[in-house]
Parts: structure tokens; sequence; C-alpha cells
């Protein structure tokens, strides 16, 4: 397993960008803190975002999205959590390796739960 990268001011903007890029996605209710550890990404003075947390890898940067979804396929959803996070982070001027997905929790509505 990759060690884990330092935390700079830098790396909340990316977390922070990450963040956004993710919850830009349709069919993403929310940011998850993690279901069995937290994930998060801190920084100076306390802050912190939750729900998102990096590791190095030579290549470049592993970045770990935890999600609560919406009643969606999740292959799909998966797939354009990753490409939005790989574009907000690549515009940033950092390299991404991957980007895991990690689906902790489903959103039902009122007319999901009708037609289950």
């Amino acid at each position: 397993m990759p060690d884990r990268v330092p935390v700079t001011v830098d790396d909340l903007a990316l977390a922070r960008a990450a963040l956004d890029a993710t919850r830009g996605v349709a069919g993403v209710a929310d940011i998850s803190r993690g279901r069995y550890a937290l994930a998060r990404t801190f920084g100076l003075r306390g802050e912190m975002v939750e729900g998102v947390q990096f590791t190095a890898s030579t290549q470049g940067l592993v970045v770990e999205i935890h999600l609560v979804v919406r009643l969606v396929p999740i292959p799909p959803l998966a797939c354009a959590v990753r490409e939005a996070v790989s574009a907000a982070l690549t515009t940033l001027g950092t390299s991404v390796t991957a980007v895991d997905i990690w689906v902790d929790a489903l959103q039902l509505t009122e007319r999901d739960e009708a037609r289950l």
C-alpha cells in the first residue's frame, strides 16, 4: 500500500475540487464520511474535507471518494464520478493515477420507495 501523502493547503484545494466535481454528477445524493473508517483530508488550523482522501503513488495521486447515491445504476455513476474528478484535478495540474469510488449508502426518494 502506498504511503499517505503529507497534507498541505494545496491538498485541501484539491479535495474541494474533487468534492465539487463529484457533487456535480447526476445520481450523487451526497458525500459520505466513510462507512467503516473516516475518509478525510486535513489541513492547517483544523480545516478538513470529509469524504475525500488521497494516497500518493509513483505515477500520481490516488483519490478515494465516498458517496451516498440515489437509485441509479452504479457502474455508470462510478465512471462519471471518476471522469469528473480526474478532469477537475488534472485541470489543477495534478496527475491522477486512479479514482476509487466507495458507495457507502443509498438515498431513496418517496417515489423510489413506492417502486420497490
